[in-house]
């Protein structure tokens, strides 16, 4: 069995924990103290390969939580703004048409979210769904969206084909996280699982047969997060002769 195989089924004993037990959860709130950005992205990594409707509670709160660290000050300093992508993408896969405010207040976080933040969120859970609960609900927020996405099902913005086509990319973008892996140091460092990273760091230098960009990008990476001067050292020396 690979690693990544063990790691899963390592996260996915945990996930059953907390779906028998939901005060569990709060073990994954954020806090300035400790953000648990990576261990929240572990537990997605198990209701992303282990999908069960009923853990829409769940995907909820990872996303809030996601957020809540978006929202801090200092996000970049403990944190990969993709997680709080995935989690999104992860919990749009419920289908609750609720989110889309808690989607678009994640959106609204600040300049760089305005952007950074898929508009597609906003109707990833089905666009008639996503309009009837608007159509239904009092919040504040609900024609700031309308102005966003447009006031109707007629007049939305967004073609049912782009929405199709954002999901498909994706859910190739994320392909990373499901099984089976390909890159598995990659992955590994996705994860934050820095002990497996060192254990497994030679056996990846050992495999790369041509050295381009991308595995140099990489290389350099995996020194600098595993504090491995000597490999920094040759991989910024391998950089230097591709220029």
């Amino acid at each position: 069995m690979t690693i990544p195989n063990l790691l899963l089924e390592k996260y996915i004993k945990k996930l059953n924990e907390i779906r028998n037990d939901k005060n569990l959860l709060n073990n994954l709130k954020f806090s300035t103290n400790d953000s648990n950005h990576f261990e929240r992205l572990k537990l997605n990594l198990a209701l992303f390969n282990d999908f069960k409707k009923t853990d829409y509670w769940i995907a909820k709160y990872l996303f809030e939580q996601e957020v809540n660290w978006r929202k801090s000050k200092k996000y970049y300093e403990n944190g990969e703004v993709d997680n709080l992508y995935f989690s999104a993408f992860l919990v749009s896969r419920y289908q609750q048409p609720e989110m889309v405010i808690k989607f678009f207040e994640a959106k609204m976080i600040d300049f760089d979210c305005i952007f950074g933040f898929d508009g597609e969120y906003l109707l990833s859970n089905g666009k008639e769904k996503t309009y009837k609960f608007l159509s239904n609900s009092e919040y504040e927020l609900k024609e700031k969206i309308y102005k966003y996405i447009g006031n109707s099902v007629e007049n939305c913005e967004y073609e049912d084909e782009d929405l199709k086509d954002w999901k498909d990319f994706k859910y190739q973008y994320f392909e990373i996280y499901i099984l089976p892996i390909e890159d598995e140091m990659w992955f590994l460092y996705q994860i934050r699982e820095q002990k497996l990273m060192e254990n497994n760091f030679k056996s990846w230098i050992d495999l790369q047969i041509d050295w381009t960009s991308e595995n140099i990008w990489k290389y350099e990476l995996y020194s600098r997060y595993l504090l491995d001067d000597k490999n920094l050292r040759i991989a910024k020396k391998l950089k230097s002769k591709l220029k």
